[in-house]
């Protein structure tokens, strides 16, 4: 695979694109404000009940399965943390008869 094919971070992307519009805005400001005013007037033609609508029909229907996913997650992270103990900093596990460890590190 060729490494220069590699695609560019979404970040730096983004920021070259803001930067060629604000060259764009300089070079060109009547240009830029007719397409600006163009595009406020779609927008605004837009019919916002029906974005609203679909955005709120999407949002409750992923809803459920979002939820179900995080209470599983959080389920496997207290059942995890239950069957293992913490780890302090020199590898070795705590036993809750170990009195030598720091009490800072027994979690209830």
């Amino acid at each position: 695979m060729n490494a220069s094919s590699c695609p560019a971070a979404p970040c730096f992307s983004l920021s070259r694109l803001l930067g060629d519009l604000k060259a764009f805005a300089r070079r060109e400001p009547v240009q830029a404000m007719a397409i600006a005013v163009g595009t406020g007037l779609l927008v605004n033609l837009l019919p916002k009940r029906a974005i609203v609508g679909t955005a709120t029909t999407l949002g409750t229907a992923l809803l459920h399965p979002v939820l179900l996913t995080l209470g599983i997650t959080k389920a496997m992270e207290l059942c995890c943390r239950s069957t293992t103990g913490p780890v302090p900093p020199d590898g070795n596990t705590l036993s809750p008869s170990d009195s030598s460890r720091p009490s800072q590190w027994i979690t209830p």
